[in-house]
């Protein structure tokens, strides 16, 4: 781009309740590169998200779009951010200038449901299995 300065959108409210906390754009430094996917809910987003993965990627195989794609306004929990994939990955992220990798955890199974909160427990319901983390007290 062209010494271009890109004039983004900017929040007119909060949105906060068990699955989002919108609180997390209000520190998120845009890239002039950036892509932001936003869609209806139900309306096709993770298809969206793994259609221009393609794109951007030639059509390579095995991307963790969760990962390169995630969903920031999912709830923040002590400072991170819960993204989960159909590939049974659930990643870790710290938001900041930019998304930090704090934890890959592999659990073998497909995902398919957004995690869940109560307290400080997160509950992720994989394809055979109801999984929850909690830390533990000494």
């Amino acid at each position: 781009m062209s010494g271009e300065t890109i004039a983004w959108p900017q929040k007119t409210r909060e949105l906060h309740n068990h699955y989002f906390d919108s609180t997390i754009w209000n520190d998120f430094k845009f890239r002039d590169d950036d892509i932001v996917i936003a869609t209806y809910a139900k309306a096709g987003t993770t298809w969206l998200q793994q259609i221009i993965s393609q794109l951007i990627f030639d059509g390579e195989e095995g991307l963790e779009v969760a990962a390169m794609s995630p969903w920031l306004d999912l709830r923040v929990t002590n400072g991170h951010v819960y993204v989960s994939s159909m590939s049974g990955t659930v990643t870790l992220l710290r938001p900041g200038e930019t998304l930090e990798v704090v934890a890959v955890n592999q659990l073998g199974e497909p995902i398919m449901a957004t995690p869940g909160f109560v307290d400080d427990t997160i509950y992720v319901r994989a394809g055979r299995h109801l999984y929850a983390f909690a830390t533990r007290v000494p």
